[in-house]
C-alpha cells in the first residue's frame, strides 16, 4: 500500500505498507509480527505498533514489533513497514484469518488513517428495498440503419417487451 503525494509531474508517498501470509512448518507457529527497517524513524515503529495493536485485537498471538534488513524495507524511501498477517501453514491462524477478514481489513485501516491522523469513517449500511427482483437484460440486435433500429423496437414493444434504443459508436 502506498499513500501518495502528487507532485509536479511525478507521485511521491509518505509510507510503504507491505501485506504478507507468513509460512514455517506446518502447525509449527502461529501470530501476527510486523517489521520496520533497521534503526526505522518514529513514524514507521508508530505505525507498525498501530497495525500490530489492530491485529493482536482480533485475536491473533502478539508475535512482536520486530526489525529486519529486509529488501522492500530498505530500498525504499519513504517510511516502511512488513505485517506479517498470520502463518498460511497454521490451521488457526487461517480459521481466523478467513472468519475476520472483514475485520483484519477495517482493522488495518483504522490503525494506518490514525497513525497519518485521518479520521475512519464507518462506511454506511446499502440500503436495498426488500422487494428487489433480478432483471435480465435481452439485447435484440444491431443495426447499421436508424429506421430499421426503430422498426425493431416497435416489434418489441408491441409484443410486449419493454425496448429501447442505446448508440454505440465504434
Amino acid at each position: 500500500m502506498r499513500i501518495l503525494r502528487k507532485c509536479p509531474g511525478y507521485f511521491t508517498y509518505d509510507y510503504f505498507i507491505s501485506f504478507h501470509r507468513n509460512a514455517y512448518q506446518p502447525e509449527k507457529a502461529k501470530g501476527v509480527e510486523t517489521y520496520t527497517y533497521l534503526n526505522p524513524g518514529s513514524e514507521s515503529t508508530g505505525l507498525a505498533e498501530s497495525i500490530q495493536a489492530s491485529l493482536i485485537a482480533l485475536g491473533f498471538i502478539n508475535r512482536g514489533v520486530k526489525e529486519a534488513n529486509f529488501h522492500v524495507l530498505r530500498e525504499t524511501k519513504a517510511q516502511a513497514v512488513l505485517v506479517e498477517v498470520g502463518f498460511i501453514d497454521n490451521s488457526e491462524d487461517n480459521k481466523l484469518f478467513d472468519a475476520k477478514r472483514d475485520s483484519i481489513i477495517k482493522g488495518l485501516a483504522k490503525a494506518i488513517l490514525e497513525n497519518i491522523g485521518v479520521e475512519y469513517i464507518e462506511a454506511s449500511a446499502p440500503t436495498q428495498p426488500s422487494n428487489r427482483q433480478t432483471l435480465y437484460r435481452v439485447i435484440a440486435g444491431s443495426y447499421k440503419v436508424k429506421d430499421n433500429a426503430e422498426n425493431q423496437v416497435q416489434k418489441l414493444k408491441s409484443a410486449g417487451f419493454d425496448a429501447t434504443i442505446m448508440i454505440f459508436n465504434k
